[in-house]
């Protein structure tokens, strides 16, 4: 994603996808996109006890193939169908970070487990990914704040039907809360 000089700036947009059209994309993709990568990505989402954000904003833990990440993500912004924000990420070393964080003031509230095929296509990341236990998804990212992404989706042959307003820490939390209503 790009430089601001306040961050990277990440615009994305998602889609719902069944089993079937996420194997549909892919192929599509391999045929007309550049493969970039396959990754197995944890993420907790940490909420902030200790109020040290500010509102609209959290911290992202992730592991990426056994590397750490930690990422700030900046109250999201509105474009379009679009949404954006700042973000800051750092890779980070060997040691207890999330006990570190709890000791903060941070606790774990969200964990999903995405595994995603990210490939390159007319300049923006497209990637399937498989959310372990919810479904498929078609996630569009970019730092252009210009990008035609509908242009994007329309060439992918993506549904507005499947637009899918919620992120990822949203869909886990509400997916998690059903799961145990449904064992109440």
């Amino acid at each position: 994603m790009g430089n601001s000089e306040h961050g990277v700036i990440e615009r994305e947009r998602k889609y719902k996808l069944g089993e079937a059209a996420a194997g549909r994309l892919r192929a599509r993709l391999e045929e007309v996109g550049r493969f970039v990568r396959e990754e197995r990505q944890d993420t907790i989402v940490l909420k902030d006890r200790a109020s040290h954000l500010k509102k609209g904003s959290y911290l992202r833990f992730r592991t990426v193939e056994g590397r750490a990440e930690l990422t700030h993500k900046g109250p999201k912004q509105a474009l379009g169908k679009d949404k954006w924000r700042l973000e800051h990420t750092v890779t980070l070393g060997d040691g207890p970070a999330l006990e570190l964080l709890e000791r903060m003031g941070f606790r774990p509230n969200t964990r999903y487990v995405k595994d995603t095929a990210i490939f390159l296509y007319r300049g923006v990341l497209v990637s399937v990914d498989r959310i372990i236990g919810i479904g498929w998804f078609c996630e569009m990212e970019t730092d252009d704040l210009e990008k035609d992404l509908d242009a994007v989706a329309a060439a992918l042959e993506l549904d507005d039907d499947a637009f899918e307003t919620r992120g990822y820490p949203t869909i886990a939390a509400e997916a998690a809360r059903e799961k145990t209503a449904a064992r109440a």
